[in-house]
């Protein structure tokens, strides 16, 4: 993955910066479109980042998130570290995966919590938001990065 730095600010992160911000949060606000509307909700991606920005959910295939990226993927994902002054808003595709070995990849053991079966809760269902955007603020630098595959 490459990516672009945008001139709207001083900032110089790139993505592997953000990805430890947003490895430090366990929970984001994750927005989809949902018909002519855009419906937001808090969900925890349990500290569960990859270097290049992806970002993983939990969640149960009827829900009104999994209804709202089937009908499209573009998704917004934000998040607020207080502690060091960060704020930082994603734009990105959302994927589905419900296959064992990706859920089986992603899963811990404090999702139990809300999934009591485990993988093998009825319907679980593995979001997974790729970035190609991401804009920060991080006490007073604000930067944006297009990212590319």
């Amino acid at each position: 993955m490459s990516e672009t730095r945008r001139n709207t600010g001083e900032g110089d992160k790139t993505i592997r910066d953000l990805s430890r911000t947003m490895r430090k949060q366990d929970i984001a606000m994750v927005s989809t479109r949902h018909g002519d509307d855009i419906a937001t909700r808090p969900m925890s991606n349990n500290q569960d980042v990859d270097w290049d920005g992806d970002t993983f959910f939990y969640t149960t295939a009827d829900t009104t998130t999994v209804e709202d990226i089937k009908a499209d993927p573009h998704v917004g994902v934000a998040y607020k570290d207080d502690e060091d002054g960060i704020y930082l808003a994603l734009n990105g595709r959302a994927m589905l995966h419900t296959d064992r070995e990706s859920l089986e990849a992603h899963w811990q053991d404090k999702l139990e919590q809300w999934f009591e079966g485990g993988v093998e809760t009825d319907g679980l269902t593995l979001v997974q938001v790729h970035a190609h955007r991401a804009h920060y603020w991080i006490k007073g630098e604000e930067g944006e990065l297009v990212l590319e595959d």
